[in-house]
């Protein structure tokens, strides 16, 4: 008759790493900002196209989130945030069937924008 064991290890971590461990992961739990990508779709100067336009892309693409920003001049409009490059050029190469001018851009991302 045979019996059914599970083996049981236990590891044991040198405080120093586990010191170091638990720093991480404070800090990344406090960090609410990620390196990341958006598609910026459009830059203008007139606050109507810009708000015209933005709505045309919420009612194509719904799933995407858009952001909007002015830096004097220009009002811009962003959407989705990827932590991942390519992620973000597969969905700028499917946005430049209707958005020709959009461009890759890498900036600071809000974590719950993100996950």
């Amino acid at each position: 008759m045979y019996s059914q064991t599970t083996p049981h290890s236990t590891t044991e971590i040198d405080p120093g790493v586990q010191k170091v461990v638990d720093w991480y992961r404070d800090v990344n739990r406090e960090n609410k900002i990620l390196e990341g990508w958006t598609i910026q779709i459009l830059s203008t100067r007139d606050r109507r196209e810009m708000e015209q336009e933005r709505d045309r892309f919420i009612y194509r693409y719904p799933e995407y989130r858009v952001r909007q920003s002015f830096d004097e001049p220009f009002y811009r409009l962003k959407v989705g945030s990827f932590t991942s490059k390519l992620e973000a050029l597969a969905l700028r190469q499917e946005l430049q069937k209707q958005y020709r001018s959009a461009v890759l851009v890498k900036e600071e991302i809000n974590k719950e924008d993100y996950f």
